[in-house]
């Protein structure tokens, strides 16, 4: 009989002992990354830019080599920044859509509308302004398009 005693003591104990361990490491899980320096329980971070918008944003998408940052915002906007924080461009939409998307070229942006049951794709082209002051070139000098012409390179 003290056998059978002992053996329930020693499970009670180890039962104990187990919910100690386990709840302790609840607790643990429950506690928000507390920030030491630059280091976040073995994670460094630290906040690079902050976009300060007039409405509320929706979602976000990043251009793959980052230097556009796209904001959908509840006014039916995308607002294109450069990653430096400067505001680009703004396309209009309307506001049926809740989800956008870079597509992994970077050349479409698919939105999507839970209440419409309808995605939408966007093709995207950059222009990228070119400075060519002081070049040679023919035709108009206030031509849309502009050919600057190398014919020097030997």
């Amino acid at each position: 009989m003290q056998l059978k005693n002992k053996k329930a003591m020693a499970l009670l104990a180890a039962g104990v002992v187990l919910m100690i361990i386990i709840g302790g490491c609840a607790q643990e899980a429950e506690k928000p990354l507390e920030k030491v320096g630059n280091t976040a329980s073995g994670i460094e971070w630290e906040v690079q830019k902050t976009l300060q918008l007039e409405s509320e944003p929706i979602d976000t998408a990043v251009s793959l080599d980052g230097s556009q940052i796209f904001v959908l915002n509840d006014l039916g906007q995308i607002l294109i920044y450069s990653s430096a924080g400067s505001f680009l461009h703004k396309i209009e939409l309307g506001n049926q859509f809740d989800h956008i998307e870079l597509s992994p070229r970077g050349d479409h942006l698919i939105l999507n509308s839970r209440k419409k049951k309808s995605v939408q794709v966007i093709a995207l082209d950059f222009i990228q302004d070119i400075n060519v002051s002081g070049s040679p070139f023919k035709g108009s000098e206030n031509a849309p398009v502009v050919v600057a012409i190398f014919d020097d390179f030997e």
